[in-house]
């Protein structure tokens, strides 16, 4: 009769060295000579952070505060007198009802006309997909200048193309009710390539499996579309938006 002895296993022993902790790490040389160049990387950053963003708003808050004018060198307190000044005056209120205005329109026509574009080019009845997407996002890269520049003569009351095209004897940049509108559209039209490549990066990125089992499901397009593509993509639509707000926001 054989007897079976179980033997107890022989304990490896650990890297660390007498009077060392077994679970803390060497520093190697290397790790050594690298904290100096980040804590010059960190100083740097903050810094720069610090003299070019924090302290020139603190500087325009207490300006703010001020009777200041840098030609003549006044720098007298007057506390909240500018504030006081700025609520009461009608023009400060018009410019920021436009400046709202203005964000909205373009926020909302980025982001429908990016995303309606967006899945039309990734739909399978799409071909040449790669020259749509460089098509859509030439006008992302092109520089403003440019844009605004060839949009004015698109805009002018004579010789402009908006009004060839549509047979129309519209002043578009100088009637008060239509200027806005006009820059809305440029603006849209500038950046919505964007959100077009944002948007396709996001319709690719969706797991087959859930749009094959909508498909099997038997939901159409549009179905599938609102139960399944778009609260996918809700997160880019909310990123997205807050971008452009922070970005329009520096005009209010």
């Amino acid at each position: 009769m054989t007897t079976i002895t179980e033997s107890t296993p022989t304990p490896t022993p650990t890297a660390a060295g007498p009077g060392r902790p077994p679970g803390r790490r060497r520093t190697t040389p290397a790790a050594r000579g690298e904290r100096p160049l980040r804590l010059v990387v960190v100083v740097t950053i903050t810094v720069s952070i610090l003299a070019l963003v924090a302290w020139p708003i603190v500087a325009a808050i207490l300006g703010s505060l001020h009777d200041w004018n840098p030609l003549n060198g006044t720098y007298r307190w007057v506390g909240l007198a500018n504030y006081r000044r700025l609520v009461a005056d009608p023009v400060f209120w018009t410019s920021s009802a436009n400046t709202v205005v203005f964000m909205v329109g373009a926020i909302v026509g980025r982001v429908v006309l990016g995303l309606t574009l967006a899945y039309a080019v990734y739909s399978r009845l799409t071909r040449a997909k790669t020259l749509f997407r460089t098509l859509f996002y030439l006008p992302t890269v092109t520089p403003l200048v440019a844009v605004a520049y060839v949009w004015r003569l698109m805009y002018n009351p004579q010789f402009g193309a908006v009004n060839s095209i549509f047979g129309l004897d519209v002043n578009w940049l100088f009637d008060s009710h239509l200027a806005l509108p006009a820059v809305m559209v440029m603006t849209i039209w500038k950046d919505f390539g964007y959100a077009v490549i944002l948007y396709l990066a996001g319709l690719y990125a969706l797991p087959a499996e859930v749009l094959e089992a909508a498909e099997v499901d038997g939901a159409g397009a549009w179905a599938r579309f609102r139960r399944v593509i778009w609260p996918m993509l809700r997160p880019r639509t909310i990123a997205k938006s807050i971008d452009h707000y922070l970005a329009y926001s520096r005009c209010l």
